[in-house]
């Protein structure tokens, strides 16, 4: 009755294991605050300040890996569209449904 047990056990777990792919895309919460702060524009063109800010909401200094969270994930929902003027030139982004 032990081995039919540890039998089970290592039965149910390489069908778990089977059952989960890392790599399957999926929405993360940067993914998530990015689509969330075109949708509280209307849509409207956002720069990169803008949607780091409200990835990050708590955070007043940003380090580069926040800006690089969240460029991978406005490159899978929105299109690049220009660069703003002035100190550092954001990047401006425009919801892809919108373009």
């Amino acid at each position: 009755m032990l081995e039919t047990r540890r039998y089970d056990r290592a039965a149910s777990m390489d069908k778990a294991r089977q059952s989960f792919d890392a790599s399957a895309p999926r929405e993360g919460r940067v993914m998530r605050a990015v689509r969330y702060c075109f949708i509280a524009g209307n849509g409207r063109p956002r720069s990169m300040a803008e949607l780091v800010a409200y990835a990050y909401p708590k955070l007043k200094h940003y380090e580069c890996w926040h800006r690089w969270s969240v460029r991978r994930a406005v490159i899978k929902t929105a299109k690049p569209i220009g660069r703003a003027g002035g100190i550092g030139r954001p990047g401006i982004w425009k919801l892809s449904r919108y373009n």
